[in-house]
């Protein structure tokens, strides 16, 4: 499925992307992005890391029970001392 898209660069360095790309990746304004350089001397870049903003996942993750954080913390803390006395 080769598609190519036309961006805009602005004087401040900001990249305009196509409302079909956009949608195609799911992206949303606000939306962080990391991005890695395949060829760089065919300038070819892929995307390896989205970084969404907590408020657009936050309730997407489901708990079979409830969670005690307090609990949480203080096993995490038993966890980490038993590594640093081993």
């Amino acid at each position: 499925m080769d598609m190519d898209y036309v961006m805009s660069l602005t004087s401040k360095r900001q990249a305009t992307f196509p409302k079909d790309f956009v949608d195609l990746l799911g992206l949303v304004p606000g939306e962080k992005m990391v991005f890695e350089i395949v060829d760089e001397r065919n300038n070819l870049i892929r995307l390896i890391n989205r970084k969404r903003k907590i408020e657009k996942v936050f309730g997407q993750i489901k708990l079979k029970k409830a969670l005690d954080v307090e609990l949480a913390i203080q096993e995490t803390r038993e966890e980490r001392a038993e590594k640093i006395c081993m």
